[in-house]
């Protein structure tokens, strides 16, 4: 039997404990919100109308809770999320919705809506990141906690962002 010495056995020690942390990682679905759990068109036509050629403005109106009462559920995604829960996945929500302004009516939103969740993420004010940017940094820390298999979002730059950076993950552009 060859000798192993004791650095070895420390470092096959510590790999065996890492691959086991990844194995007890619960496992983990992530959704888009705006456009993938929720239709927000009519909010999007009716500040577009407002704003005219006015990006800032659009965004500004998009980005309040002034239109979201005119969001809906997207059964057909909201399907695909029970059935996950149905399978005991833990379910994240990723948006681009702010925390401070977007976060209380997000919440009654989904309660009104019958959408579960476990964990919701927000961007913070002040956070102008590129969305795909804000998405690959914000999965790479829920990653941290969880073995994430599947992200459904509506951005084909987000999708393309994580099969680069981690093509285990399964991507479904809604």
């Amino acid at each position: 039997m060859p000798q192993v010495s004791p650095e070895q056995l420390r470092q096959e020690i510590i790999g065996v404990l890492k691959e086991l942390r990844e194995a007890l990682k619960p496992k983990a679905v992530v959704f888009d919100l705006d456009g993938v759990l929720v239709d927000s068109s009519e909010r999007y036509a009716k500040c577009k109308e407002e704003a005219g050629n006015d990006r800032r403005k659009f965004w500004e109106c998009f980005l309040s809770e002034k239109y979201m009462d005119l969001d809906k559920p997207r059964e057909d995604v909201v399907k695909i999320l029970r059935g996950y829960l149905v399978k005991r996945y833990r379910i994240i929500i990723l948006t681009g919705r702010i925390r401070q302004t977007h976060a209380a009516k997000t919440r009654k939103q989904l309660r009104k809506w019958g959408i579960y969740y476990h964990e919701i993420v927000f961007r913070e004010k002040g956070d102008y990141r590129k969305d795909h940017v804000y998405k690959l940094e914000e999965l790479a820390r829920l990653m941290e906690r969880y073995m994430i298999e599947v992200v459904y979002d509506d951005s084909t730059k987000v999708l393309d962002a994580i099969k680069k950076r981690y093509p285990q993950v399964k991507v479904c552009k809604v």
